[in-house]
């Protein structure tokens, strides 16, 4: 299961960027990172044109050359316009080496994966950095059918919902249809020390038996960490026992 996780993750991300990267090379795409450009003209960009483009991304980021925020396509009405993004790993390599990255973030509790590519004008010596484009791509339920196809498992995604510096809250992301999700993470993190070795030691733990009887499953629990190495979720593959047997 790990190996097939990493594997379908990374051909995810390697898909994401490069539509990123194809976006982000459009002369359209570095006319909007233009000082001149309004904000209803980059917001209409982020929320109407780059979805055509990019029709399974969640959310189109805008920043300039100094990582600020120019516009981000789940705040149209402007909030958050300038915040710096300078500390955030995928947006800081971007800036740093001129070149795309991904990363696993969390959107409200979900696991999303994030692709960046710089926006480039001119070429050669005459090359600008003009800024960077990013849009992230929610594990959905569609992309959660497409692990349990490739696993032959049920899929539950927990995410560690407590804020920087707290003790890890695994609650529920998202789990294919036919499993109780809350109820299966309610009784795989009934003892602490998996908590603690999925998301501070980041250590795949499992198979373990969850549930007794006809609905006891084995279940194979991998970390998924960030940018910068710290765990944010944990993809949990479940087979009943009874069909294993």
């Amino acid at each position: 299961v790990p190996e097939v996780w990493e594997g379908y993750a990374s051909s995810r991300a390697s898909s994401a960027l490069d539509q990123v990267r194809t976006l982000a090379r459009e002369p359209g795409t570095q006319a909007i990172f233009a000082e001149e450009v309004d904000l209803a003209t980059r917001l209409s960009f982020a929320t109407d044109d780059a979805p055509v483009v990019l029709q399974e991304a969640s959310t189109i980021f805008l920043f300039d050359r100094y990582s600020g925020v120019l516009a981000r396509s789940d705040r149209p009405d402007g909030r958050g316009v300038g915040q710096p993004f300078a500390t955030v790993g995928w947006v800081a390599s971007v800036l740093d080496t001129w070149q795309g990255t991904t990363a696993f973030i969390l959107e409200k509790d979900s696991l999303s994966l994030v692709a960046a590519a710089p926006v480039i004008s001119g070429e050669g010596d005459g090359a600008q950095l003009q800024g960077v484009l990013a849009a992230t791509f929610i594990f959905d339920a569609r992309s959660l059918g497409q692990l349990q196809a490739l696993t032959r498992g049920e899929i539950v995604v927990v995410a560690d919902a407590a804020r920087r510096g707290e003790e890890p809250r695994p609650v529920l992301s998202g789990s294919t249809p036919g499993i109780d999700g809350t109820g299966l993470t309610e009784d795989f993190f009934a003892d602490e020390t998996v908590i603690s070795t999925l998301f501070a030691d980041g250590t795949t733990h499992g198979p373990v038996t969850v549930g007794s009887d006809a609905q006891a499953r084995e279940v194979l629990a991998v970390p998924v960490a960030n940018s910068t190495g710290d765990v944010l979720a944990a993809l949990l593959v479940a087979r009943s026992r009874a069909e294993e047997m």
